[in-house]
């Protein structure tokens, strides 16, 4: 039983790490990549 504890513990701190980073690389990445894209087709056509 106290080998089960520590195992539980475990996952649960780096379950937040790993969201926190996830969830916010894409929103900065995917805000930034339409913005100049849709501006440099506007200055090709």
């Amino acid at each position: 039983m106290i080998a089960h504890a520590p195992i539980t513990q475990a996952p649960i701190t780096q379950a937040p790490i790993t969201q926190a980073p996830i969830t916010q690389a894409p929103i900065t990445q995917a805000s930034q990549l339409p913005m100049p894209d849709i501006q440099s087709w506007h200055y090709i056509y």
